[in-house]
């Protein structure tokens, strides 16, 4: 959490959050997931189920889970 906040000063990013749950309160539209790959499928199946929208970057092999996820 300290480094986030400390990029977030350095680049005047607004807010940083640490959980996917504190997405809930906010009216978020979209998300750039930018976590480790191996958690994309999870994370966008929950962003999805809270009504966001997801911007990933997965590679091809892994697009057939997001793609399930997402339906």
């Amino acid at each position: 959490r300290a480094r986030a906040d400390s990029l977030a000063r350095r680049f005047g990013v607004e807010r940083v959050l640490t959980s996917i749950d504190e997405l809930a309160s906010l009216r978020v539209d979209v998300a750039h997931l930018l976590t480790p790959p191996d958690t994309h499928v999870a994370l966008v199946g929950r962003l999805l189920d809270m009504g966001v929208s997801v911007f990933a970057e997965k590679p091809l092999e892994a697009l057939r889970r997001v793609w399930r996820a997402a339906r």
